[in-house]
């Protein structure tokens, strides 16, 4: 079984490109520590056919995110503003990464932003069974900041999605022709502060 374990802290200011062919990709920051297995990097992109989990650290911070699980799940927390986009490929990993992508049944997709948190891409879940958790902000009553917000691109599929912010939650943006691009079964979702 093929894993990534970020152990150690990555911190190249371009892009990150991690696959898992076989297995999965986790993440080791059992006591958040500084430089103790998160992830920076302007751009990162994820591949594995289990499990990416990189929500232990609280330190991990990507300006741009895209993810693609084949089997399992994609959990990602990033420290302050995050978008979900595209990453390009690169010399080992040559395949681009569009959204986030985790459509086998009964898997979710948890996108955790400290602040702002925008859909440029599709997050994509299976819609008979999967679950979309999107959270922007910390605490609103110590940092009232994070906004989740879309552009026509980041359409959401799902069976059940739960958005929470600190401040607002926008998820009605309409593709060119008017119609909504969002398909979900079952909503449920708290802005504090919006």
């Amino acid at each position: 079984v093929a894993v990534v374990d970020t152990a150690t802290q990555l911190t190249p200011t371009g892009y990150v490109r991690l696959q898992a062919d076989a297995g999965y990709v986790q993440q080791t920051d059992t006591d958040n520590a500084a430089a103790n297995g998160e992830v920076v990097a302007a751009n990162l992109s994820v591949q594995a056919a289990g499990t990416i989990d990189l929500c232990d650290s609280d330190d991990n911070d990507a300006d741009v995110f895209a993810a693609t699980s084949t089997t399992g799940s994609v959990n990602f927390r990033d420290r302050d503003d995050l978008t979900i986009g595209t990453v390009a490929g690169g010399t080992c990993i040559t395949t681009a990464q569009t959204g986030v992508t985790a459509t086998a049944a009964n898997q979710s997709i948890e996108l955790w932003s400290a602040d702002d948190l925008r859909l440029e891409a599709a997050v994509t879940a299976n819609l008979a069974s999967g679950t979309v958790r999107l959270q922007a902000g910390l605490d609103p009553l110590t940092d009232p900041t994070g906004s989740i917000t879309q552009t026509a691109a980041g359409a959401i599929t799902a069976n059940r999605l739960s958005a929470y912010a600190s401040e607002e939650i926008d998820l009605c943006t309409p593709d060119g022709l008017g119609n909504a691009i969002n398909d979900v079964n079952y909503f449920a979702a708290t802005a504090v502060r919006g």
